[in-house]
C-alpha cells in the first residue's frame, strides 16, 4: 500500500528499525506504557506479534517513509462479515506526528 511517500510493509522486512524505536524511543516507551528497562529481542518481537495477530485476528504492517521504518500500524478484530475492524498504530516520537498522520490516513490509497 502507498500514500505519497509512505509505504506498508511487511515487519519482518524492517524488524531492526522497529525494535530500535521500542528500545530507544523514550517517549514512545512511556505512550505504550513498556518497561523501559527491559530491552526487546528480535525473538520476543517476533513471537510477542505473532501470538498477538492470532489472538486478535490481525495484520501487522511497517509504517515506511522513504525505505525506512517509522512505526507499526494493525488492522485487528476483522470481522470479515460485518466488514469491520479495528486499527491501532504508534510512529517513533521525533517523526513529524501530524503531516504523517494526514498521509496515513488519507483514504485515497486505500
Amino acid at each position: 500500500m502507498k500514500n505519497d511517500n509512505i509505504v506498508l510493509e511487511s515487519i519482518d522486512e524492517h524488524m531492526n528499525g522497529l525494535i530500535w524505536f521500542l528500545n530507544h524511543d523514550d517517549c514512545l516507551a512511556e505512550a505504550l506504557g513498556s518497561n523501559r528497562s527491559v530491552k526487546i529481542s528480535k525473538q520476543d518481537f517476533m513471537e510477542t506479534n505473532k501470538k498477538w495477530a492470532a489472538e486478535n485476528c490481525a495484520d501487522l504492517f511497517a509504517i515506511v517513509l522513504e525505505k525506512k521504518a517509522i512505526g507499526m500500524i494493525s488492522l485487528s478484530h476483522q470481522d470479515a462479515s460485518s466488514h469491520i475492524a479495528q486499527i491501532g498504530y504508534w510512529l517513533g516520537a521525533n517523526i513529524g506526528i501530524k503531516d504523517t498522520q494526514a498521509k496515513l490516513f488519507n483514504l485515497s490509497w486505500i
